[in-house]
């Protein structure tokens, strides 16, 4: 299940606040912590059962079969956020298709709300999917995330509801996609994004 925390946010009018934020691979040593801080964030949300929050509680694995980033604060010590970015046919791929790039488990610390952090981000990974080779980017949101559903809407993501689906019966989650700038259709290039 692919699924965006209510810790989503925008920066507060006339604060500098991306400007003291750095979004980089996560290291060895921080995959606990980036375990702890999604499965905190999707409990205080309430997305997902217990055995989902297991799942995303399992950095070290997405780290291994995906693309791991982490936001960090200036003091360089402060882990504000997290999210991975996979490609079609990878392990955390659920409905990415040739060409594109799906973005997983966004978390926000709550500390960091409000701070621009969820944006920064999904921009890393924009940047990541195109030189990769990706021409658009996916996610999913669950239903009755009203937060998340705003937040990506103002990134510029479009509802693809042929995309909906269900992991499981009682979740249904909703497609976004979003064309990357200057990236080509996979009908003109042919490339898998690759990363």
């Amino acid at each position: 299940m692919t699924a965006t925390p209510g810790q989503l946010d925008e920066p507060a009018a006339g604060a500098d606040s991306e400007a003291a934020v750095v979004v980089r691979t996560a290291k060895p040593e921080e995959i606990p912590a980036v375990g702890r801080l999604t499965t905190e964030v999707y409990r205080a949300a309430e997305l997902g059962d217990e055995e989902y929050l297991e799942h995303v509680g399992r950095a070290d694995d997405r780290a291994l079969r995906a693309c791991l980033l982490v936001a960090q604060g200036e003091d360089f010590g402060s882990l504000l956020g997290t999210i991975t970015l996979a490609v079609a046919g990878g392990d955390y791929a659920d409905i990415a298709q040739p060409g594109e790039a799906e973005l997983r488990m966004l978390a926000v610390a709550p500390a960091a709300a409000g701070r621009g952090i969820g944006r920064c981000l999904v921009e890393a990974c924009h940047e990541r999917a195109a030189a990769a080779g990706a021409w658009q980017v996916v996610c999913s949101v669950e239903e009755q995330n009203a937060r998340a559903l705003r937040f990506y809407a103002r990134l510029g993501y479009l509802r693809s509801p042929d995309r909906d689906w269900w992991p499981i019966a009682t979740v249904k989650l909703l497609a976004f996609t979003r064309e990357l700038d200057g990236a080509c259709a996979p009908n003109e290039t042919g490339a898998e994004a690759r990363m």
